[in-house]
């Protein structure tokens, strides 16, 4: 038998929380789990307690029940599909983001609830809970340029600059937070342009797993990993050694993307 990995792990308790596994194997996760230990069983008990407090709000929201189950399920049915296409799961893809709807916004409310929960037990905290901390509001203004033409913002993580998208595309800094996620310091800065609002996490400490089913992109020489998680296109990559996440509703994954892997000609160290 082959060693159980932690991706294996988490995407088990992942699978067991929203109930998507059939009864023969659900048995063979939960097994599998008790075997890991019990940080890994009191991780799956505080997954069930947050879909369990998801469900109880479940009547304002339409639907809200079934869907984590069925947005892993079209996650999956899209993949067979483009498998059967001949397209690699890592090809870019238009992604319709526009107009959350009330499902989204019942997976917006999981991932949130996520987030105050904390990670648990041997999964450590998820690029999700990261990410989740990009719908939390601004504890302070917007940080200052570094310096004229530095493409950096005079605010860091763990020695990670973060960039400053202003004059090259008109994504200004308008608030940051700190915050604490499973015994690491984030630090999350917010940028608007127009009417939308996108948030860049830098997380403290070794870097996290990526996210079961993201798909692998490479842009300017950078690799990333990109998904969806409740309604909100996700962008993960690494930079000097820790991660960072870029989030946001109603923006295309490319364009987040774009932003994350820029370089600004060696300015942005990565």
């Amino acid at each position: 038998m082959w060693p159980i990995t932690k991706r294996q792990l988490e995407r088990d308790i992942a699978r067991l929380a929203d109930g998507s596994l059939e009864t023969a194997e659900a048995a063979a996760a939960e097994a599998r789990i008790t075997a890991a230990g019990a940080p890994w069983v009191r991780s799956l008990q505080r997954q069930r307690a947050v879909v369990a407090r998801v469900h109880a709000v479940a009547p304002e929201i339409p639907d809200a029940p079934s869907t984590l189950a069925s947005a892993q399920r079209e996650r999956a049915a899209g993949q067979r599909a483009r498998r059967r296409r001949g397209f690699p799961l890592g090809a870019r893809r238009p992604f319709a983001l526009a107009g959350m709807t009330a499902a989204a916004m019942a997976c917006a409310a999981v991932v949130t609830i996520v987030s105050l929960v904390g990670g648990g037990g041997g999964a450590g905290p998820s690029v999700a809970q990261a990410a989740a901390l990009g719908l939390r509001t601004a504890q302070t203004g917007p940080p200052s340029a570094l310096a004229q033409k530095s493409s950096l913002l005079a605010l860091a993580q763990s020695g990670v600059a973060f960039p400053d998208w202003t004059r090259s595309f008109g994504w200004r800094p308008e608030g940051s937070r700190v915050d604490q996620l499973g015994g690491r310091t984030v630090t999350t800065v917010f940028y608007s342009r127009k009417s939308r609002t996108i948030a860049y996490s830098i997380v403290g400490g070794r870097t996290l797993g990526v996210p079961g089913g993201s798909d692998r992109e490479r842009y300017a020489g950078t690799r990333l990993w990109v998904s969806v998680l409740a309604g909100r296109a996700v962008v993960t990559w690494n930079r000097l050694g820790h991660t960072c996440v870029l989030s946001g509703a109603s923006v295309a994954p490319d364009a987040l993307a774009h932003l994350a892997a820029w370089h600004a000609h060696g300015r942005v160290a990565f």
